[in-house]
């Protein structure tokens, strides 16, 4: 049912049913998610499927949601949204990645205005194509388990009336090496590696860094950025308490946790027993 939802979604012929459906991805990112989000699928048969978010990852969305735009009690002339960093701990196959990357980074840089991201991980071949990109398991990556490509692949499997106006995926003078600019509104999408200058002479709404435990010179990736922006995301696996990462999880900021058990996947046939 939901398979023929999305369909009838996306190929739609009718200008004012485009322009609705816009107007609602735009209010609510995870009608965006669950109705025009394909994402890549590398384990058994690699393929697209639909980004059909489970309850665990709508609650860490609207976490990510409130720590970005809905700060109330942090407003300031300086920090409008009152935005602050939040920590995601996370174990593999969660869909935290992309999650975040898409659910709040592309959305943002899709339907919104002044919007400059930064995103970064451990290595250039992490953030965006060229070269042998490895997980920090020393796994080799497919194309699309890079950051960059990952916002590429959404875009490829998108309809064009959903795209931002004049964006054609994969191409210049709109993606270029490390970067996506979107023609419509002037947002753009920078990576970058980690160095010891990571972030240190821009401005962005907010930065992304994934696999952060994992990390060479972390703590001074984290020393670099501090005051770019007043939205942090330190997304990883965890690499033992000594880590950067480690000592951010016991710092004020918001953590989200996760267990391998919330996935609805990774839980099937457990028992639960009253203790």
């Amino acid at each position: 049912a939901h398979a023929r939802f999305r369909r009838a979604l996306i190929e739609t012929k009718n200008p004012a049913e485009r322009r609705k459906f816009w107007k609602w991805c735009a209010e609510d990112r995870l009608f965006y998610l669950n109705s025009f989000v394909y994402i890549f699928k590398a384990k058994g048969d690699p393929m697209p499927v639909a980004f059909n978010t489970y309850p665990f990852q709508d609650e860490v969305l609207l976490i990510m949601h409130k720590c970005m735009y809905d700060g109330d009690a942090r407003r300031t002339e300086d920090n409008p949204y009152g935005q602050e960093g939040f920590r995601v701990k996370k174990n593999r196959y969660m869909g935290i990645t992309w999650l975040y990357f898409i659910g709040m980074v592309e959305h943002g840089w899709h339907f919104e205005r002044n919007r400059h991201y930064l995103i970064g991980s451990r290595k250039k071949d992490e953030v965006d194509r060229g070269g042998r990109a490895e997980n920090e398991d020393g796994e080799q990556l497919g194309e699309w388990a890079r950051l960059m490509p990952k916002i590429d692949f959404v875009h490829l499997h998108q309809p064009e009336w959903m795209r931002p106006p004049g964006y054609v995926p994969m191409r210049q003078p709109w993606r270029m090496d490390m970067s996506i600019k979107n023609p419509a509104n002037g947002n753009l999408i920078v990576g970058e590696s980690a160095n010891l200058d990571f972030g240190r002479s821009g401005r962005y709404f907010a930065i992304g860094f994934d696999e952060f435990a994992a990390t060479e010179k972390a703590e001074g990736v984290h020393a670099a950025c501090s005051s770019t922006t007043f939205s942090h995301a330190w997304i990883s696996t965890p690499r033992g308490p000594a880590t950067q990462f480690a000592m951010i999880g016991r710092s004020s900021i918001q953590q989200i946790n996760l267990d391998w058990w919330m996935h609805p996947l990774h839980a099937e046939g457990i028992e639960l027993k009253e203790n």
